[in-house]
């Protein structure tokens, strides 16, 4: 079973872009990866290693998003 494997980063994201680059913001995965990131004290991280990235949504489904947010499974 694939697991979450967030890397961390030496510089904080600045920007759409570099966002947009390094992370999946709607992963189902993420808040936990941002939690686990945080507890390390690392100073930012990419989803771009994580197996998981590539099942990862890239938008949401506008009609629903605020109201259909998954809960992270991890946490």
């Amino acid at each position: 079973m694939l697991k979450p494997e967030p890397t961390a980063l030496d510089a904080t994201l600045r920007g759409e872009e570099e966002i947009a680059k390094h992370r999946r913001l709607y992963c189902a995965h993420y808040d936990g990866c941002l939690n686990a990131s945080i507890a390390s004290g690392w100073q930012s991280f990419s989803c771009t290693r994580c197996a998981l990235s590539a099942y990862a949504e890239n938008s949401p489904r506008l009609a629903t998003f605020a109201h259909d947010r998954r809960n992270d499974p991890n946490g």
